[in-house]
């Protein structure tokens, strides 16, 4: 079972492999993982048709290893991390994300270009949202987060995908200059989608949040924002 494993491996063969390692006893994998680099692991993890084992494999792995398979992703494999803490349990979930946010500046920051590049955020903001605030505010000062064209990009997506409530905690660390962007990005939306983004927030009480942000629109935009089915329905029933 070992050597067949290896071969796969050797091959760069990972769907393969993603299918027979998922079918493999406890004993089988402890033999096989040492022998397997840390950038096909991830591949292998990532084609596994068999989603519920990753949790087990990740267990039989060990901490220390698992860090070499985080940081591995660094080498043009974060889509495919991301897919993986996707499938993981909470727990395994919340530690992957921790090991990603402790990567090294620079490898951290290709991380949130990939996804600005592959229109990811709907894999990475639940995960962020998942940080401890030290790790957060490592994310919020990252260059990505500095760039307008990455920042505009991300409200449309936040958006499309509802992620408001994993979003904002982000937001109130960024710098400044950052949360200006990304105020007029929200400044742009259509009222209906403002309407959706005042009723989610509303909802999840996330006011504490937002208001910094309002405070760094234009007054026609706040009038617009108030002006909204949303508030004048918090009117009519007050």
């Amino acid at each position: 079972m070992s050597t067949r494993a290896g071969v796969l491996a050797e091959r760069g063969d990972h769907l393969t492999m993603g299918r027979f390692v998922s079918h493999l006893r406890d004993s089988a994998l402890t033999r096989i993982l040492p022998q397997v680099d840390d950038a096909v692991v991830l591949r292998t993890g990532f084609a596994i048709d068999r989603p519920q084992r990753l949790g087990r494999i990740i267990k039989l792995m060990g901490p220390e290893r698992l860090t070499r398979v985080v940081a591995s992703a660094a080498d043009g494999l974060w889509p495919e991390a991301l897919a993986v803490a996707a499938m993981v349990p909470g727990e395994q979930r919340g530690a992957i994300a921790a090991l990603a946010a402790r990567q090294p500046r620079d490898r951290l920051d290709s991380l949130v270009r990939t996804v600005a590049e592959e229109g990811l955020w709907e894999s990475l903001l639940p995960l962020v949202a998942l940080l401890g605030e030290e790790d957060r505010r490592a994310v919020a000062v990252l260059p990505a987060l500095t760039d307008p064209a990455v920042l505009a990009g991300v409200v449309p997506a936040v958006v499309a995908t509802a992620l408001w409530a994993e979003f904002l905690p982000l937001v109130e660390l960024l710098p400044e200059r950052s949360r200006t962007v990304v105020a007029e990005a929200a400044s742009s939306l259509t009222d209906e989608e403002l309407d959706a983004l005042a009723r989610e927030v509303d909802k999840r009480n996330l006011w504490e949040l937002v208001l910094p942000l309002d405070e760094l629109m234009t007054d026609p935009v706040k009038e617009r924002i108030f002006a909204l089915p949303a508030f004048q329905d918090q009117g009519d029933g007050a």
